[in-house]
């Protein structure tokens, strides 16, 4: 998976063992990509200040649906509709792959449905009531949510996100903006092992001047006056 970025020069290659880091020293700069990434995963790419596309195998990859842009990793919501609406597909996938429980929910459909027509017999006129609900609609009745933790460290939350991805395939590329500024390296370094582990593509997009890289960094630097190289 290569990442193209119109007015760079350098691609950034998601195929290796390795963490890529986007770091930008010019302020303007950094903000002109931070507003195009999220344009872009919002599905506002005629917005975008660049043109930025992320190709697997030569075919274009959609941003919407395969990216996940995370500027505000503190606050993350682990319940946003695009992973309730993922996570309700993999339940409803699982449980159709088992005969038992799937039999199992509808027996217990029928006799909620039965129950309920006997009330309504009560009443002067008639009354309609659904008969068949769809496992996605039993889910959102409970409504079915990955539990918060108030008391989770930075660290913890980072390894969730990863974890949510890499289990309900959530993303092709996870992209985070200004983690460093949170964690030090051994955190940082612990966190790139489990990335690369769970085969989970990740991109740091950083700001600040030239730093020497961590272990598993491939960090693309683009200094105050726009040139770039790599450092690694």
């Amino acid at each position: 998976m290569i990442l193209k970025i119109f007015s760079f020069e350098n691609d950034i290659d998601f195929s290796k063992n390795h963490i890529n880091v986007l770091q930008i020293q010019n302020k303007k700069l950094f903000a002109k990509m931070l507003s195009s990434f999220n344009n872009m995963c919002k599905g506002l790419s005629v917005e975008c200040d660049e043109v930025i596309t992320l190709l697997e195998q030569d075919e274009i990859v959609d941003f919407t649906k395969n990216v996940l842009f995370v500027v505000d990793f503190l606050n993350f919501d682990f319940n946003q509709r695009r992973i309730q609406t993922v996570l309700y597909q993999y339940i409803d996938k699982i449980i159709k792959l088992e005969p038992e429980i799937l039999s199992n929910i509808n027996n217990l459909q029928d006799s909620i449905h039965i129950e309920f027509m006997s009330i309504m017999e009560e009443f002067p006129f008639e009354i309609l009531c659904k008969k068949d609900i769809s496992i996605l609609d039993i889910l959102k009745i409970y409504g079915v949510r990955i539990k918060a933790n108030v008391d989770e460290k930075i660290i913890e939350k980072l390894f969730r996100i990863v974890e949510l991805v890499q289990c309900l395939d959530l993303a092709k590329l996870i992209i985070l903006v200004n983690v460093k500024q949170y964690l030090d390296s051994d955190e940082i370094v612990e966190f790139y092992k489990y990335c690369v582990y769970n085969n989970v593509k990740l991109l740091l997009l950083e700001r600040g001047s030239e730093v020497s890289p961590l272990e598993r960094e491939r960090v693309l630097f683009v200094d105050e006056n726009f040139d770039e190289f790599f450092i690694q």
